[in-house]
Protein backbone atom coordinates (compact mmCIF):
# COMPACT_ATOMS: atom_id res chain seq x y z
CA UNK A 1 0.00 0.00 0.00
CA UNK A 2 2.94 2.34 -0.60
CA UNK A 3 0.85 4.48 -2.94
CA UNK A 4 -1.43 5.44 -0.06
CA UNK A 5 1.13 5.94 2.71
CA UNK A 6 1.42 9.73 2.69
CA UNK A 7 -2.32 10.32 2.50
CA UNK A 8 -3.05 7.80 5.25
CA UNK A 9 -0.38 9.29 7.52
CA UNK A 10 -1.91 12.73 7.15
CA UNK A 11 -5.32 11.33 8.03
CA UNK A 12 -3.98 9.60 11.14
CA UNK A 13 -2.43 12.76 12.63
CA UNK A 14 -5.35 15.07 11.82
CA UNK A 15 -6.63 16.24 15.19
CA UNK A 16 -10.35 16.38 16.01
CA UNK A 17 -11.88 19.82 15.62
CA UNK A 18 -15.12 19.34 17.49
CA UNK A 19 -17.31 18.46 14.53
CA UNK A 20 -19.72 15.59 15.05
CA UNK A 21 -20.33 14.96 11.34
CA UNK A 22 -17.97 11.97 11.28
CA UNK A 23 -19.73 10.36 14.22
CA UNK A 24 -23.10 10.91 12.59
CA UNK A 25 -22.16 8.79 9.58
CA UNK A 26 -19.84 6.32 11.28
CA UNK A 27 -22.45 3.55 11.26
CA UNK A 28 -23.09 3.99 7.53
CA UNK A 29 -19.41 3.99 6.66
CA UNK A 30 -18.74 0.99 8.89
CA UNK A 31 -21.29 -0.96 6.90
CA UNK A 32 -19.38 -0.08 3.73
CA UNK A 33 -16.38 -1.98 5.07
CA UNK A 34 -18.00 -5.08 3.69
CA UNK A 35 -16.54 -3.92 0.52
CA UNK A 36 -17.97 -3.30 -1.63
CA UNK A 37 -22.18 -5.72 -2.27
CA UNK A 38 -26.32 -5.74 -3.15
CA UNK A 39 -37.91 -5.21 -5.49
CA UNK A 40 -40.37 -6.07 -7.11
CA UNK A 41 -40.40 -9.48 -8.78
CA UNK A 42 -38.62 -9.37 -12.12
CA UNK A 43 -38.07 -12.01 -14.74
CA UNK A 44 -34.72 -13.64 -14.14
CA UNK A 45 -34.59 -13.04 -10.41
CA UNK A 46 -32.24 -15.32 -8.50
CA UNK A 47 -32.49 -16.04 -4.78
CA UNK A 48 -29.73 -17.58 -2.72
CA UNK A 49 -29.88 -21.31 -2.74
CA UNK A 50 -30.67 -21.44 -6.45
CA UNK A 51 -28.29 -23.45 -8.60
CA UNK A 52 -25.72 -21.34 -10.49
CA UNK A 53 -26.81 -20.81 -14.07
CA UNK A 54 -24.88 -21.21 -17.25
CA UNK A 55 -23.02 -18.35 -18.85
CA UNK A 56 -24.68 -16.23 -21.51
CA UNK A 57 -22.76 -18.28 -24.07
CA UNK A 58 -24.39 -21.42 -22.69
CA UNK A 59 -21.26 -22.76 -21.02
CA UNK A 60 -21.17 -23.52 -17.32
CA UNK A 61 -17.73 -22.50 -16.05
CA UNK A 62 -16.45 -21.76 -12.57
CA UNK A 63 -15.89 -18.14 -11.59
CA UNK A 64 -12.16 -17.40 -11.26
CA UNK A 65 -11.41 -14.29 -9.20
CA UNK A 66 -8.31 -12.20 -9.92
CA UNK A 67 -5.94 -11.53 -6.97
CA UNK A 68 -5.29 -7.80 -7.02
CA UNK A 69 -5.03 -4.53 -5.15
CA UNK A 70 -7.26 -1.63 -6.17
CA UNK A 71 -7.14 1.93 -4.82
CA UNK A 72 -10.03 4.33 -5.24
CA UNK A 73 -10.02 8.07 -4.65
CA UNK A 74 -13.39 9.31 -3.40
CA UNK A 75 -15.02 12.71 -3.52
CA UNK A 76 -18.37 14.22 -2.62
CA UNK A 77 -20.61 14.62 -5.69
CA UNK A 78 -23.99 15.24 -4.07
CA UNK A 79 -25.29 16.38 -0.68
CA UNK A 80 -28.74 17.34 0.60
CA UNK A 81 -29.09 20.78 2.17
CA UNK A 82 -30.02 19.26 5.52
CA UNK A 83 -27.10 16.85 5.64
CA UNK A 84 -24.77 19.41 7.21
CA UNK A 85 -21.85 18.30 5.01
CA UNK A 86 -19.52 20.81 3.46
CA UNK A 87 -17.10 18.40 1.82
CA UNK A 88 -15.91 14.80 1.92
CA UNK A 89 -12.82 13.26 0.44
CA UNK A 90 -11.34 9.86 0.96
CA UNK A 91 -9.40 6.87 -0.20
CA UNK A 92 -10.39 3.22 -0.29
CA UNK A 93 -7.85 0.40 -0.58
CA UNK A 94 -9.05 -3.10 -1.42
CA UNK A 95 -6.52 -5.96 -1.43
CA UNK A 96 -7.72 -9.39 -2.52
CA UNK A 97 -5.69 -12.61 -2.65
CA UNK A 98 -6.24 -16.36 -2.78
CA UNK A 99 -7.75 -19.02 -5.00
CA UNK A 100 -10.38 -21.73 -5.13
CA UNK A 101 -7.70 -24.03 -3.67
CA UNK A 102 -6.59 -21.97 -0.68
CA UNK A 103 -9.55 -19.73 0.06
CA UNK A 104 -9.62 -15.96 -0.11
CA UNK A 105 -8.09 -13.24 2.06
CA UNK A 106 -9.21 -9.62 1.91
CA UNK A 107 -7.72 -6.48 3.41
CA UNK A 108 -9.76 -3.30 3.29
CA UNK A 109 -9.14 0.26 4.43
CA UNK A 110 -11.43 3.25 3.97
CA UNK A 111 -10.26 6.67 5.19
CA UNK A 112 -12.57 9.67 4.86
CA UNK A 113 -12.18 13.28 5.92
CA UNK A 114 -15.49 15.01 6.61
CA UNK A 115 -16.04 18.75 6.83
CA UNK A 116 -19.29 20.29 7.97
CA UNK A 117 -20.76 23.49 6.55
CA UNK A 118 -18.72 25.50 9.08
CA UNK A 119 -15.46 24.01 7.83
CA UNK A 120 -14.92 21.83 10.90
CA UNK A 121 -14.11 18.21 10.35
CA UNK A 122 -12.88 14.85 11.53
CA UNK A 123 -11.36 11.75 10.00
CA UNK A 124 -12.89 8.27 9.99
CA UNK A 125 -10.63 5.30 9.39
CA UNK A 126 -12.25 1.91 8.76
CA UNK A 127 -10.09 -1.21 8.61
CA UNK A 128 -10.97 -4.85 8.08
CA UNK A 129 -9.23 -8.10 7.27
CA UNK A 130 -10.86 -11.43 6.60
CA UNK A 131 -10.25 -14.96 5.40
CA UNK A 132 -13.01 -16.92 3.67
CA UNK A 133 -12.74 -20.60 2.82
CA UNK A 134 -13.16 -21.46 -0.85
CA UNK A 135 -16.29 -23.51 -0.16
CA UNK A 136 -17.93 -20.59 1.67
CA UNK A 137 -18.26 -22.56 4.91
CA UNK A 138 -15.98 -20.41 7.10
CA UNK A 139 -15.24 -16.73 7.60
CA UNK A 140 -12.62 -15.27 9.96
CA UNK A 141 -12.87 -11.51 10.40
CA UNK A 142 -11.51 -8.46 12.20
CA UNK A 143 -13.15 -5.05 11.73
CA UNK A 144 -12.20 -1.72 13.35
CA UNK A 145 -13.61 1.80 13.08
CA UNK A 146 -11.63 4.85 14.25
CA UNK A 147 -12.69 8.47 14.54
CA UNK A 148 -9.88 11.00 15.02
CA UNK A 149 -7.48 8.15 15.87
CA UNK A 150 -9.81 6.85 18.60
CA UNK A 151 -11.11 3.29 18.30
CA UNK A 152 -14.91 3.56 18.32
CA UNK A 153 -15.98 0.10 17.21
CA UNK A 154 -14.33 -3.31 16.85
CA UNK A 155 -15.47 -6.80 15.99
CA UNK A 156 -13.56 -10.07 15.76
CA UNK A 157 -14.79 -13.60 15.29
CA UNK A 158 -15.19 -16.78 13.27
CA UNK A 159 -18.31 -17.93 11.45
CA UNK A 160 -18.65 -21.57 10.43
CA UNK A 161 -21.16 -23.72 8.64
CA UNK A 162 -22.57 -26.40 10.92
CA UNK A 163 -25.50 -28.77 10.62
CA UNK A 164 -28.42 -26.74 9.29
CA UNK A 165 -27.01 -23.32 10.27
CA UNK A 166 -24.02 -20.99 10.34
CA UNK A 167 -22.59 -20.34 13.81
CA UNK A 168 -20.75 -17.10 14.65
CA UNK A 169 -18.33 -17.13 17.60
CA UNK A 170 -17.53 -13.53 18.54
CA UNK A 171 -14.54 -12.59 20.70
CA UNK A 172 -15.05 -8.81 20.26
CA UNK A 173 -16.81 -6.55 21.17
CA UNK A 174 -17.99 -9.22 23.60
CA UNK A 175 -17.68 -12.98 23.73
CA UNK A 176 -20.89 -14.58 22.53
CA UNK A 177 -22.32 -16.98 19.99
CA UNK A 178 -25.10 -16.40 17.48
CA UNK A 179 -26.78 -18.57 14.86
CA UNK A 180 -27.42 -17.58 11.26
CA UNK A 181 -29.49 -19.24 8.58
CA UNK A 182 -27.47 -21.57 6.38
CA UNK A 183 -28.57 -19.52 3.35
CA UNK A 184 -26.64 -16.45 4.60
CA UNK A 185 -23.69 -15.72 2.31
CA UNK A 186 -20.19 -14.49 3.15
CA UNK A 187 -18.76 -11.61 1.03
CA UNK A 188 -16.68 -13.53 -1.53
CA UNK A 189 -19.38 -16.17 -1.82
CA UNK A 190 -21.83 -13.37 -2.53
CA UNK A 191 -19.55 -11.81 -5.17
CA UNK A 192 -19.29 -15.16 -6.95
CA UNK A 193 -23.07 -15.56 -6.83
CA UNK A 194 -23.56 -12.15 -8.45
CA UNK A 195 -21.08 -12.95 -11.24
CA UNK A 196 -22.78 -16.30 -11.83
CA UNK A 197 -26.13 -14.54 -12.13
CA UNK A 198 -24.69 -11.92 -14.50
CA UNK A 199 -23.24 -14.63 -16.72
CA UNK A 200 -26.64 -16.31 -16.88
CA UNK A 201 -28.37 -13.10 -17.91
CA UNK A 202 -30.25 -12.78 -14.61
CA UNK A 203 -31.08 -9.24 -13.56
CA UNK A 204 -31.82 -9.58 -9.85
CA UNK A 205 -30.09 -11.34 -6.96
CA UNK A 206 -31.61 -11.38 -3.47
CA UNK A 207 -29.31 -12.46 -0.65
CA UNK A 208 -28.62 -12.08 3.05
CA UNK A 209 -24.95 -11.26 3.61
CA UNK A 210 -22.77 -11.43 6.74
CA UNK A 211 -19.28 -9.89 6.84
CA UNK A 212 -18.68 -9.33 10.57
CA UNK A 213 -18.60 -5.52 10.32
CA UNK A 214 -19.85 -3.03 12.92
CA UNK A 215 -20.75 -5.00 16.07
CA UNK A 216 -20.21 -8.33 14.33
CA UNK A 217 -23.81 -9.50 14.61
CA UNK A 218 -25.60 -7.92 11.64
CA UNK A 219 -26.90 -9.73 8.59
CA UNK A 220 -27.68 -7.33 5.77
CA UNK A 221 -30.50 -8.09 3.36
CA UNK A 222 -29.19 -7.17 -0.08
CA UNK A 223 -30.75 -6.57 -3.46
CA UNK A 224 -28.51 -6.63 -6.53
CA UNK A 225 -29.64 -5.32 -9.90
CA UNK A 226 -27.52 -6.33 -12.88
CA UNK A 227 -27.54 -4.50 -16.22
CA UNK A 228 -26.79 -5.80 -19.70
CA UNK A 229 -23.26 -7.08 -20.33
CA UNK A 230 -20.74 -4.72 -21.90
CA UNK A 231 -17.44 -5.24 -23.67
CA UNK A 232 -16.27 -1.66 -23.94
CA UNK A 233 -12.77 -0.32 -23.15
CA UNK A 234 -12.01 1.58 -19.95
CA UNK A 235 -12.92 5.27 -20.38
CA UNK A 236 -10.15 7.83 -20.71
CA UNK A 237 -10.75 9.27 -17.24
CA UNK A 238 -9.94 5.86 -15.69
CA UNK A 239 -7.27 4.81 -18.17
CA UNK A 240 -5.09 7.82 -17.25
CA UNK A 241 -4.62 6.49 -13.71
CA UNK A 242 -1.41 4.72 -12.72
CA UNK A 243 -1.55 0.96 -13.17
CA UNK A 244 -5.06 0.92 -14.61
CA UNK A 245 -3.70 -0.38 -17.90
CA UNK A 246 -3.15 -3.66 -16.02
CA UNK A 247 -6.89 -4.20 -15.57
CA UNK A 248 -7.78 -7.15 -17.82
CA UNK A 249 -10.23 -6.02 -20.47
CA UNK A 250 -13.31 -8.10 -21.03
CA UNK A 251 -16.98 -8.55 -20.31
CA UNK A 252 -18.46 -6.55 -17.49
CA UNK A 253 -21.82 -5.45 -16.14
CA UNK A 254 -23.25 -2.34 -14.48
CA UNK A 255 -24.25 -3.49 -11.00
CA UNK A 256 -26.22 -1.76 -8.25
CA UNK A 257 -26.40 -3.23 -4.75
CA UNK A 258 -28.69 -2.02 -1.96
CA UNK A 259 -27.95 -2.95 1.67
CA UNK A 260 -30.83 -2.98 4.16
CA UNK A 261 -30.21 -2.70 7.90
CA UNK A 262 -31.92 -5.53 9.81
CA UNK A 263 -32.67 -3.16 12.69
CA UNK A 264 -35.12 -1.33 10.44
CA UNK A 265 -36.91 -4.42 9.18
CA UNK A 266 -40.70 -4.29 9.45
CA UNK A 267 -40.78 -0.53 10.12
CA UNK A 268 -42.83 0.93 7.29
CA UNK A 269 -41.39 1.10 3.79
CA UNK A 270 -37.76 0.17 4.29
CA UNK A 271 -35.09 2.25 2.60
CA UNK A 272 -31.55 0.92 2.12
CA UNK A 273 -28.86 1.93 4.59
CA UNK A 274 -26.72 2.62 1.55
CA UNK A 275 -26.34 1.65 -2.09
CA UNK A 276 -23.30 0.86 -4.18
CA UNK A 277 -23.07 0.95 -7.96
CA UNK A 278 -20.08 0.01 -10.10
CA UNK A 279 -18.87 -1.78 -13.21
CA UNK A 280 -18.18 -5.43 -12.30
CA UNK A 281 -15.81 -7.51 -14.40
CA UNK A 282 -16.10 -11.26 -14.80
CA UNK A 283 -12.91 -11.72 -12.73
CA UNK A 284 -14.26 -9.79 -9.73
CA UNK A 285 -12.51 -6.46 -10.43
CA UNK A 286 -14.70 -3.36 -10.19
CA UNK A 287 -14.39 0.30 -11.17
CA UNK A 288 -16.54 3.46 -11.48
CA UNK A 289 -17.67 3.16 -7.88
CA UNK A 290 -20.53 5.21 -6.43
CA UNK A 291 -21.61 5.10 -2.76
CA UNK A 292 -25.07 6.53 -2.06
CA UNK A 293 -25.88 7.09 1.64
CA UNK A 294 -29.22 8.75 1.08
CA UNK A 295 -28.41 12.36 1.89
CA UNK A 296 -24.93 12.37 0.38
CA UNK A 297 -23.17 10.54 -2.45
CA UNK A 298 -19.49 9.69 -2.93
CA UNK A 299 -17.90 8.94 -6.29
CA UNK A 300 -14.89 6.63 -6.41
CA UNK A 301 -12.35 6.65 -9.24
CA UNK A 302 -9.92 3.79 -9.67
CA UNK A 303 -6.51 5.43 -9.18
CA UNK A 304 -4.17 2.46 -8.92
CA UNK A 305 -4.42 -1.21 -9.84
CA UNK A 306 -1.90 -4.01 -9.29
CA UNK A 307 -2.32 -7.68 -10.10
CA UNK A 308 -0.78 -10.03 -7.53
CA UNK A 309 1.57 -12.82 -8.49
CA UNK A 310 0.39 -16.37 -8.25
CA UNK A 311 -2.39 -18.43 -9.82
CA UNK A 312 -6.00 -17.38 -9.40
CA UNK A 313 -7.29 -20.90 -9.99
CA UNK A 314 -6.14 -24.46 -9.19
CA UNK A 315 -4.27 -26.81 -11.46
CA UNK A 316 -4.68 -30.54 -10.99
Amino acid sequence: MQATTAWMQRAEVLAPTGSSVSLRFLGLLSATAACVALLPALAGAVEVGASPGQSEAGQSTAVVLLPHRAIYNLRLVESDDGAGIGNVRGRMVYDFAGSVCDGYSTSFRFVTEFQDTQGLGQVTDLRSTSYESADGDQLEFISQAYVAQKLMEESKGIAKQEAGKKVVQLSKPTQRTLDLKTSVLFPTQHLVRVIEAARSGDVLVLADVFDGSESGDKVFATTTIIGHSLDTPIPADDASAKGVEAVPQGRHWPVSIAYFDPENAGVGEQLPAYQMSFQLYENGVSRSLKLDYGDFVLQGTLSDFVMHDGPSDCAD
